[in-house]
């Protein structure tokens, strides 16, 4: 069965339910898991008014430090519940070939 799940995250509630759910199932069948966080990409022309006043060192700075909380929050959970678990994060435009080609290079099923 599963040996290893990737349980991506962008900070939402939602995505907070599915790592829960997530870690339960690898507690379930002895997996360890896989904390990913696609960093936003830096725009000059965007809805985000805070973007426009940033310069792009102090928004990927920004965007970093939301990561590490948001991937830090999986790592607390998966410890809790005696989940093996490593993190990582990522840029990317296109926001599903990160998790592809984390999941190539892991060999982890995604959820």
């Amino acid at each position: 069965m599963f040996k290893h799940l990737l349980l991506p995250t962008d900070g939402a509630q939602l995505s907070e339910t599915a790592i829960l759910n997530g870690i339960q199932i690898a507690k379930d069948l002895g997996a360890r898991v896989t904390g990913f966080h696609v960093l936003p990409d830096f725009h000059l022309f965007t809805s985000r008014a805070e973007m426009l006043e940033e310069t792009r060192a102090q928004f990927t700075r920004d965007a970093r430090d939301r990561a590490a909380q948001y991937l830090d929050v999986i790592e607390r959970l998966a410890n809790m519940a005696g989940v093996r678990c490593d993190t990582r994060c990522c840029s990317g435009a296109i926001r599903m070939r990160p998790s592809s080609e984390l999941r190539r290079k892991t060999g982890a099923t995604s959820l």
